[in-house]
C-alpha cells in the first residue's frame, strides 16, 4: 500500500530541493529537515542519517528523528567490526529493503542491538553516494506494523539520498573555498 501518491513524493522532493540548508551545505539542519518530512511523508515512525568515517569502518549518526515523540537524537555509532555482513550489504547495494526486518538475512547482525530494542518491523536503508563512492546511509523504519515498501517508496527514498549527497558536497566545496581564501589572504600578508 502506498501511503501517498507519487505526485506527493515529487512535491516533497521539490520542496526539499529549495531548502536554504541544502544550498548552504548545512548537513545538520538539512538532515533534520529531510528526516522529519520523510518520516511524515512515508508514514514511518523513525528515520535517520549516518555518515561513514575511517575508510568506511564506522557509521556515525548525524541525526535520528522519531515521529511519535517529534524528537531528534544521535544514535550510537555502528562498526564494521561488529556488523561485517551488514556493511558488506551496504557496499554491494544502493538500497536494502526489508519488509520483515527481523526475518531479513541482511539485518541478522542488527536484530539484538538495534531492531528489537527499537521495535522495528520494516525498514529501508539507502546508501548516500558522492562521486560514485558510498559515504553514508539514510534509513526509514516502520515501528507500528510491518510494511511492504512500494517501488514509489524506494524511488522516493533514493531521491532523498541524492539530495542529502548534494548537501554534503556543497559543505565540502564551501570548506575548500574557505581554506583557499585563507591561503590567499596569508599569501597577501606575506608580500
Amino acid at each position: 500500500m502506498d501511503y501517498l501518491s507519487p505526485v506527493r513524493y515529487i512535491d516533497v522532493i521539490e520542496e526539499l530541493s529549495k531548502s536554504k540548508y541544502l544550498r548552504q551545505g548545512d548537513i545538520t539542519n538539512f538532515s533534520k529537515e529531510l528526516l522529519q518530512i520523510a518520516a511524515i511523508t512515508l508514514g514511518c515512525r523513525r528515520s535517520n542519517a549516518w555518515l561513514f568515517y575511517k575508510e568506511q569502518a564506522i557509521l556515525n549518526s548525524i541525526n535520528a528523528f522519531d515521529r511519535e515523540t517529534e524528537t531528534f537524537s544521535i544514535e550510537n555509532s555502528l562498526s564494521r567490526n561488529d556488523l561485517p555482513n551488514y556493511f558488506n550489504y551496504l557496499t554491494k547495494n544502493k538500497i536494502i529493503v526489508s519488509s520483515d526486518a527481523v526475518a531479513s538475512e541482511m539485518n541478522a547482525e542488527l536484530i539484538q542491538g538495534y531492531i528489537i530494542p527499537n521495535g522495528i518491523k520494516s525498514m529501508i536503508d539507502v546508501t548516500i553516494r558522492s562521486e560514485g563512492e558510498m559515504i553514508g546511509v539514510i534509513c526509514f523504519e516502520s515501528v507500528e506494523s510491518s510494511r511492504k515498501w512500494s517501488v514509489a517508496d524506494q524511488k522516493f527514498t533514493q531521491s532523498l539520498a541524492q539530495l542529502f549527497s548534494l548537501t554534503i558536497e556543497t559543505n565540502q566545496k564551501n570548506s575548500y573555498r574557505k581554506e583557499l581564501e585563507k591561503l590567499v589572504n596569508q599569501k597577501e600578508v606575506l608580500r
